[in-house]
């Protein structure tokens, strides 16, 4: 019984280690730690319907933008409706940044001075009752407007990222062609204080604290249909590094594996000493 003990043992510490790896991969897989490259066409985008409901009231968007295209206006979100209003369009250059239709933060090319090829953070927030919009440049804000009394958001429209979706759409002047990372929708206005949070915490900051108001999660992002070259990238780095040791620890379990098959030959082989 004392060799049988030892095989059992054995078997449940090996399957005990499948079954965390397998759980801590599906929780990291779910958490969208990869980015997404646009190329520089105007058929490179990601689009799909969207409601705005959540968001009539109030809302705050926050985001990874790595500028790589020399575009002079380089739109990476548009929410554009079918009457001709721009609800929300941010570019990577602060040439644009539209809030129900209301353009008082557009022009702010001054503040954007982070060199190509380098992540920043953006945020915008915006209130209903407030008639205030926020944009934050790496947690610091950079520019504050009043909207008009009593608007909101279009409930239905397409949203859009990678270009402009009106009749700007086919002009390569507003073609993002650069990295997108984390863009996530909340349905409240964010402080200052959290989003100065998001931003010093960098591309691998966890936002399950905030997920009772994060309605557009970027992991679900990732999971829509792409036009044209757009791929993905690493965003946090530091999912990178999990995969390599993901990667070890894969050859590390196929040695322990190997190892209970010769333990497994061992047990058999003490039993029929012991019952001989």
């Amino acid at each position: 019984f004392f060799f049988s003990d030892i095989h059992s043992a054995s078997m449940l510490l090996f399957l005990v280690v499948l079954v965390l790896v397998a759980s801590v991969q599906s929780n990291e897989d779910d958490k969208g730690y990869n980015a997404l490259h646009f190329g520089t066409s105007t058929s490179d985008y990601v689009t799909f319907s969207f409601d705005m409901s959540p968001f009539r009231n109030s809302f705050s968007t926050c985001m990874w933008i790595k500028h790589l295209h020399s575009s002079s206006i380089p739109v990476v979100v548009n929410y554009y409706t079918r009457s001709g209003g721009l609800d929300l369009t941010i570019t990577a250059n602060g040439y644009y940044t539209h809030v129900v239709n209301d353009s008082g933060l557009n022009s702010l090319q001054s503040k954007f001075t982070t060199p190509a090829g380098q992540w920043f953070s953006v945020c915008l927030t915006w209130s209903m009752s407030s008639t205030t919009s926020n944009l934050y440049l790496n947690g610091e804000l950079i520019g504050t407007d009043q909207t008009a009394s009593g608007k909101s958001p279009t409930t239905a429209a397409q949203l859009w990222f990678g270009r402009a979706s009106n009749s700007w759409a086919n002009s390569a002047s507003y073609v993002f062609g650069g990295d997108l990372y984390q863009y996530n929708m909340f349905a409240e206005v964010l402080s200052a204080a959290t989003i100065k949070k998001i931003a010093d915490g960098g591309l691998c900051f966890d936002l399950d604290e905030l997920s009772e108001t994060r309605v557009l999660r970027w992991e679900d992002i990732l999971k829509k249909s792409r036009s044209g070259s757009v791929s993905e990238v690493t965003g946090c780095p530091w999912k990178k590094k999990f995969t390599e040791s993901q990667a070890s620890l894969a050859d590390a379990i196929g040695r322990l594996n190997e190892t209970v098959a010769e333990l497994n030959e061992t047990v058999a082989e003490l039993n029929e000493t012991v019952a001989e």
